[in-house]
């Protein structure tokens, strides 16, 4: 019955608070570095880019293959994480790749990803889920940025404010997982 209960409103017992909670440390850690050193430009930005890429990847295919939600939810957090995951990878692998195209795949990835992040929280029918609508919010504007950069690519103010963008989009998904979590843990002492 609580199973049932939790999968009908989107939160999984495993937890997509430990998906946007490992999301969310990845990408402060990569704001911090993106506003320390702002000189390495579009290089570092993709190699951070790509290994969030592939760490939120995996960390959602965790969830979706072992979550206990529905068949739904889990088919979406899997894609998700396929998403991510071979964005990533197309970003690291093939560098010079990326650094002609790279910026267009991955604002096409933040884009996804927002827009997935969006859904989640309007889906979710508990308080607290403003912080997953923001967090999705912010990864669809880095998208938007990173598409119409093109020409602006190098300059050192566009990586301060992907830094600035990233230092919320992180504070925002810890949020989030804290908020979930919460959720969880108040479900659980119904039970």
């Amino acid at each position: 019955m609580v199973d049932e209960t939790r999968a009908r409103s989107g939160v999984s017992t495993l937890g997509d608070w430990h998906d946007y909670l490992i999301g969310g440390l990845v990408t402060l850690i990569m704001a911090i570095v993106l506003l320390v050193w702002p000189n390495h430009t579009v290089k570092v930005l993709l190699l951070l880019l790509g290994i969030l890429a592939i760490v939120s990847g995996l960390a959602a295919l965790v969830v979706g293959i072992a979550g206990k939600t529905g068949e739904r939810r889990r088919s979406a957090t899997i894609a998700r994480g396929v998403v991510s995951l071979v964005f990533g990878v197309i970003v690291i692998a093939k560098p010079g790749f990326a650094l002609t195209v790279g910026l267009v795949l991955i604002g096409i990835w933040a884009l996804v990803i927002g827009a997935l992040d969006i859904n989640r929280g309007i889906r979710l029918r508990e308080s607290g889920r403003g912080a997953i609508v923001v967090a999705g919010a912010l990864w669809a504007l880095l998208g938007v940025l990173l598409l119409v950069s093109a020409a602006v690519q190098k300059a050192t103010w566009f990586v301060i404010l992907i830094g600035v963008i990233l230092l919320v989009a992180g504070i925002s998904r810890i949020l989030a997982a804290l908020v979930v979590r919460r959720i969880e843990r108040h479900r659980g002492r119904l039970a």
